[in-house]
């Protein structure tokens, strides 16, 4: 009976190690989904500036123009 339970005592922490480990990789996703998304809002925030500016530079020209 000993021996059982010795074992599953074993399993435990083998089991809680595993828990442990899987539960880093799921942190370390969590992150670099952040980081994506953070890196997408920078990017169309880019774009946003970049067509921004060309609206203002195609004014500018069109005001002198005329």
């Amino acid at each position: 009976m000993v021996d059982f339970l010795d074992k599953d005592v074993t399993k435990i922490s083998e089991v809680t190690d595993i828990l442990i480990l899987e539960q880093d990789d799921v942190f370390k996703l969590e992150y670099n989904l952040e980081n994506c998304e953070d890196s997408l809002q920078l990017e169309s925030y880019d774009i946003k500036e970049s067509q921004y500016n060309e609206v203002i530079v195609k004014l500018d020209k069109n005001i002198i123009v005329k």
